[in-house]
């Protein structure tokens, strides 16, 4: 059974595996570095644009993409 509530530690370990830093991935989404970090700790969500973003920056397959991003 798959994780609804979204694990953040999947999203920091395919950031690590793409080289990708949270510096990094708030510059491609055209957002502030503190934007990525409230989101990436699980302060704030992202937005749904930005999860499908982020899914085509770190090729994650669309139908696993709430694995990547917890329900706050």
């Amino acid at each position: 059974m798959k994780n609804t509530l979204g694990n953040p530690n999947l999203l920091k370990g395919r950031m690590a595996a793409y080289g990708i830093t949270q510096t990094e991935l708030a510059r491609k989404l055209y957002r502030s570095s503190n934007y990525v970090s409230q989101r990436v700790s699980k302060h704030e969500a992202f937005t749904t644009q930005d999860m499908y973003t982020i899914g085509e920056i770190l090729a994650i397959p669309k139908e696993e993409l709430l694995d990547f991003f917890p329900k706050l």
